[in-house]
């Protein structure tokens, strides 16, 4: 019996037959870029062959049989394509594995979300250091990576100055952070994780906001990874650097449905709060002193007793 063939196999092979025509090794960044553009035009030409095996005229009512082993065939040419990109780029077949799953479990949590339903009340979750961990993580990880110590007492709400004292650039540590897939092993806050267990039980409908950055595809897809593989609750997740102004948007607001919004950020938190929306906001050394009507301070161990 033959051994299965792997996604690791297929890119040997493929990369055994681009050899042939290209040195992918002694190219430079820019010269790969070039093949990059060459590989994929030469794909799309396949790709409009699939499409030829089809009557795919609007205006041609001709009855026209399939070609599958056309389709067949060009796919297979579109595949080889893709595996020598992968090649490329040195993607390798672990990476392209774990990114397919990341991206299989984004589509079906996409596809599967529900609007509020027209009177469910609403509360609005960001996930950094309010559902994860993420401020402890972070610089525990810039410690082990960089030796760059950040007080865990500091006021301030980024570790920007410590990165840059270090002689590094805040955002470039940051993707860094993100390449290295470290988004997908911060820990839960169990206690809000209970805590929104209770809030869906009650039907409420829990919307997680979060301030990453979308147009990381990356961070983007490992963020819903990590939701379903820490089993947190929740019924919609966003992204957005300015939240009033998305959450301003939404017809839940609009109707009056939101409860309330809970967010460790003294910015967002400030911003809801002059906008009328009750904010609960963990208690930390960064915005324990941002004070408002509407703002109501918590620590962790006393969520069971919190009622909306």
């Amino acid at each position: 019996m033959k051994k299965s063939v792997t996604i690791k196999k297929l890119l040997e092979l493929q990369n055994n037959f681009s050899a042939m025509f290209y040195d992918k090794s002694s190219m430079s960044e820019k010269q790969k870029e070039e093949m990059l553009k060459t590989i994929t035009l030469a794909m799309h030409h396949e790709v409009s062959e699939i499409v030829s095996s089809s009557n795919f005229k609007v205006f041609d009512k001709t009855n026209y049989e399939v070609d599958k082993d056309k389709i067949l065939y060009n796919t297979i040419d579109v595949f080889r394509y893709l595996l020598a990109i992968m090649n490329l780029y040195d993607i390798s077949s672990e990476e392209f594995l774990s990114s397919f799953n990341e991206r299989d479990i984004q589509l079906k949590v996409r596809n599967s979300i529900a609007q509020p339903e027209e009177n469910q009340k609403v509360v609005v979750v960001d996930i950094d250091d309010v559902v994860c961990d993420f401020r402890s993580y972070f610089n525990n990880w810039l410690y082990k990576t960089y030796g760059i110590y950040v007080d865990p007492n500091n006021t301030s709400y980024y570790s920007s100055k410590e990165v840059k004292n270090h002689g590094l650039s805040p955002e470039v540590v940051f993707e860094k952070f993100i390449s290295h897939n470290e988004f997908l092993n911060i820990p839960p806050i169990e206690s809000m994780v209970k805590f929104l267990r209770l809030a869906k039980k009650d039907g409420i409908y829990v919307q997680l906001l979060t301030s990453r950055p979308e147009n990381s595809l990356k961070c983007k897809y490992q963020t819903y990874a990590w939701l379903k593989n820490n089993d947190i609750p929740f019924d919609n997740l966003g992204f957005a650097a300015e939240k009033y102004i998305w959450v301003a948007k939404r017809d839940f607001y609009l109707k009056g449905n939101l409860i309330c919004a809970i967010d460790d950020s003294p910015k967002h938190a400030m911003e809801y709060a002059t906008h009328d929306i009750k904010v609960l906001v963990p208690k930390t050394s960064y915005n324990s002193q941002i004070e408002h009507s509407n703002i109501h301070h918590y620590k962790f161990e006393d969520l069971e007793n919190l009622k909306f």
